[in-house]
């Protein structure tokens, strides 16, 4: 617990009512996602605070369609590395200006009394705290209450934490309409299930080759269809013959923009994958998803969302063919439809 930090921010903001609170949030979409309950535990604490994240857009264009997300920016186009000198390289005026209308800041960049921290401090002439990105191994709670420990003197419960994206159907339609053109049938109309058979690690993933062996004993025994999800690692890391086995059992789909991938998962029946940002985004979108931890710890990091399951290999061993069993995860995915 991190009672200090509690109250500076607390303290600060108690002082001087704030109007605009600046989460940093550098990582991918899997972190940038598990932002969101903490910005949802910000805004109740703090009702009058108007919440931006600046992360890679990529990730977060759709965050303000969170109950908490007033805006985001782009952490590509700023020059935060110039905050890290000492002393601070001089910042742009647009940058400078940019930071200055903030009154607080919460960033998972930097450390605790770093330059980094001090400078940005400095800009945004507020309380900024620097917070610990992963848990000690030994950590008992999700790293979403580590990161809430860092901010409360008591974090609440998990069932108290709200990280879900509500999408309209004018958001998805269009996209939807897309994905249905390169599949060749409506995705509002079908059942279908997604297989997103990477992750960030090629450690953490079961092999392509079980996941065309469950799809086809899904195909042979429902009338679901199979839709493969593939992001960048995995459409560098699989080679041509893996696609082809994957393509042999379903469909294939790679290179999706956030909004596509959201109206893809989002009409799915189920999304099966591993400890990876896919798998945070569709039970962030409320689909039931079963995903698959080997190495990293799902106490830490699975997914939030009571329509989210887990298949954890002993003792945080890798994945491979025999553990999980086609069987074990069919079985599962079946528990998870119901």
């Amino acid at each position: 617990m991190s009672q200090p930090k509690f109250t500076l921010l607390s303290r600060r903001l108690a002082e001087c009512p704030a109007e605009r609170l600046l989460l940093i949030q550098p990582g991918a979409l899997g972190d940038s996602l598990l932002t969101l309950p903490v910005a949802d535990q910000l805004s109740k604490a703090f009702p009058s605070l108007a919440i931006e994240i600046l992360g890679h857009l990529d990730y977060i264009s759709l965050f303000p369609h969170h109950r908490a997300v007033s805006s985001v920016a782009d952490i590509d186009t700023a020059p935060l590395h110039l905050l890290f000198a000492e002393p601070p390289g001089e910042l742009p005026c647009v940058f400078a200006d940019y930071l200055g209308r903030f009154d607080a800041a919460v960033s998972w960049l930097g450390q605790a009394d770093s330059p980094f921290c001090r400078n940005l401090s400095a800009a945004i002439a507020g309380p900024v705290i620097c917070i610990d990105r992963g848990p000690p191994c030994d950590y008992p709670h999700h790293v979403v209450h580590y990161w809430l420990s860092q901010l409360f003197r008591n974090p609440t419960p998990p069932d108290q934490w709200d990280y879900q994206l509500r999408l309209s159907d004018a958001d998805v339609s269009a996209p939807a309409q897309q994905l249905s053109s390169r599949l060749g049938w409506p995705i509002d109309q079908t059942e279908y299930l997604i297989f997103h058979p990477g992750a960030g690690s090629a450690q953490k993933t079961w092999p392509a080759s079980c996941f065309a062996q469950l799809a086809s004993r899904i195909t042979e025994d429902t009338n679901y269809r199979i839709v493969y999800l593939l992001g960048p690692a995995e459409t560098e890391r699989f080679c041509a013959q893996t696609i082809s086995l994957l393509s042999t059992t379903g469909q294939v789909l790679s290179s999706l923009d956030i909004s596509q991938a959201s109206a893809l998962i989002s009409h799915s029946r189920a999304f099966l994958g591993h400890d990876s940002g896919p798998s945070h985004l569709a039970a962030a979108l409320s689909v039931p998803t079963l995903a698959l931890f080997g190495p990293s710890d799902p106490t830490h990091w699975q997914p939030l969302c009571p329509a989210a399951h887990i298949i954890c290999t002993p003792d945080q061993s890798p994945l491979c063919p025999e553990s999980p069993s086609i069987d074990a995860v069919y079985s599962a995915l079946q528990n998870v439809l119901d």
